[in-house]
């Protein structure tokens, strides 16, 4: 009766484990912004804060007026953090700080454009972006299996262009808690949320060569691991930047897909 009893168990057991499997492999859309089509035209604003987690004016203004600027209207957000020894650095952060000659903090770009400290100019600046017209309009497609994430971007543009233009992908994550200082009363906060955290950019800092020759393209499949990080937390931020001689002179568009599901 035990033995019975015992390999009934085991059935259910290995029932649950291979239904458990089969789940983990099942392709998962993630959750898509939906844009109406004045918000498709219109041009959003790509910012970004370079920062370190022992800057005070970092903890004090620099990230909270950044997260509220992100979370308020429809810009596309990314902080970079380019020290070594931060425990969110990434090595494109530091290309970015290197390319901008940019070693203080916190420090706000709005495209190509260097406002370091400048709050009042840097918060004008995206609102002068979002009343431009998009020259270029952004989709990203994406699904998850288990660990990896698969993505590809759809571009259109509104004219050709014969230019070098590349799309870049910034895999960033939210609600990151860890230690950072604060000017506000001196000290260190152990459990601070840091957001919009770069944890990557698969095709380099300023991305892959797209072709809008034709005014419009579609990006190769590419699969990424996004193991260890929290995939409910994680947004794909994708930027258009139009280069000259491989630099980049601005950024047409950009757009961002979150993860969570």
């Amino acid at each position: 009766m035990k033995m019975i009893w015992f390999l009934s168990f085991a059935i259910i057991v290995l029932s649950f484990s291979c239904s458990k499997d089969d789940e983990d492999d099942t392709p998962q859309q993630p959750e898509t912004i939906n844009y109406t089509q004045a918000e498709i035209d219109e041009k959003q604003p790509f910012i970004a804060l370079l920062s370190r987690h022992d800057c005070g004016a970092c903890g004090a203004y620099g990230h909270p007026l950044f997260d509220q600027k992100a979370k308020n209207q429809r810009i596309n957000a990314v902080s970079f953090y380019y020290k070594e020894e931060d425990p969110n650095f990434t090595p494109v952060s530091r290309e970015l700080a290197e390319y901008h000659q940019i070693f203080g903090t916190p420090t706000f770009l709005r495209g190509m454009d260097y406002l370091k400290n400048d709050t009042t100019k840097w918060k004008n600046s995206i609102d002068s972006t979002l009343n431009t017209a998009a020259e270029v309009n952004i989709k990203i497609d994406a699904y998850s299996i288990g660990n990896t994430l698969t993505y590809k971007g759809i571009i259109n543009s509104k004219q050709p262009f014969s230019n070098d233009v590349r799309f870049a992908v910034y895999v960033v994550e939210n609600n990151v808690f860890g230690r950072q200082y604060t000017y506000n009363g001196n000290k260190w906060i152990d459990e601070y949320e840091h957001n919009h955290v770069l944890r990557s950019a698969p095709h380099s800092l300023w991305g892959q060569s797209i072709d809008l020759s034709n005014s419009s393209t579609e990006t190769e499949e590419l699969t990424i691991t996004i193991a260890p990080f929290n995939k409910n937390n994680l947004n794909l931020v994708g930027v258009v930047y139009l280069m000259d001689n491989g630099e980049p002179v601005r950024v047409l568009n950009s757009r961002t897909l979150e993860l969570k599901k």
